[in-house]
C-alpha cells in the first residue's frame, strides 16, 4: 500500500498538503494474528509489532515520511471499505478539499479462519474535485438496500474498480451487504 501510495503522491518538492483516506476490511491482520499468537505462547508481544498493527498505521508512517500534516481518516467497512473510502473523499472535495489520496489494501485472512481466500489488492488513487481539468470524470451513486436483498461479489470491490479506470468498464455496479454501489466513467 505504501509503495502504491508513493507512485501517485505529487512530486513538488514540498511536503504534499492533501487528506488521505485509508480503506481496509482487516487492516493488517496477518501483523495482528502473528501479535494473538504470539501472546498466546510467551505472554509477551513486541510494542514495535503492536504499533504497527493499529489499522492506520501505515498512513500514519506515510504522513511522518513526507511531512503531510492535513490529516487522514481510517476506514473498515467490512467488504464495502473501498467503496465507503470513495464516498468520504467525494465528501471531502465537496467540501473544498483540493486533492484527496484514497489508499485501499486487503489481504486474505489467516488460514486458521473458514473465510474464502482473495488476492491481495493494493490501490491509490488521487482523486481531485471534477473542476480540476486533470484525471478521468468518475460519477458515483449509493443506494441504500436492505441486506437480506444483495449478495456481495466474489472479487474485491478494489479490484473491479481498477477494470474501470483502465477502460475494460465504463460502468460498475457492486452489491454490498448495505447499498448497491454504481460508478460511471465520463472521459
Amino acid at each position: 500500500m505504501l509503495e502504491a501510495a508513493w507512485a501517485v503522491l505529487p512530486r513538488t518538492g514540498e511536503p504534499p498538503t492533501l487528506r488521505m483516506i485509508l480503506s481496509s476490511r482487516h487492516g493488517e491482520y496477518a501483523r495482528t494474528f502473528s501479535l494473538l499468537t504470539e501472546e498466546a505462547e510467551t505472554g509477551t508481544v513486541s510494542p514495535a509489532d503492536f504499533s504497527l498493527s493499529v489499522h492506520h498505521a501505515l498512513v500514519g508512517l506515510l504522513s511522518i515520511v513526507t511531512g503531510n500534516r492535513v490529516g487522514h481518516s481510517a476506514i473498515a467497512a467490512g467488504r464495502e471499505s473501498f467503496a465507503s473510502a470513495l464516498l468520504e473523499a467525494a465528501a471531502c472535495l465537496a467540501e473544498g478539499e483540493r486533492d484527496v489520496l484514497v489508499l485501499h489494501f486487503d489481504s486474505s485472512l489467516p488460514d486458521a479462519y473458514a473465510e474464502p481466500k482473495e488476492e491481495p489488492v493494493a490501490l491509490a488513487l488521487l482523486l481531485r474535485p471534477r473542476n480540476s481539468r486533470t484525471g478521468m470524470p468518475l460519477r458515483m451513486e449509493r443506494t441504500p438496500e436492505p441486506s437480506s436483498s444483495c449478495a456481495m461479489e466474489a472479487t474485491s470491490l478494489a479490484a473491479r474498480f481498477v477494470r474501470l479506470l483502465s477502460g475494460e468498464e465504463r460502468d460498475l455496479s457492486a452489491a454490498g451487504a448495505r447499498a448497491i454501489w454504481r460508478w460511471h466513467r465520463d472521459g
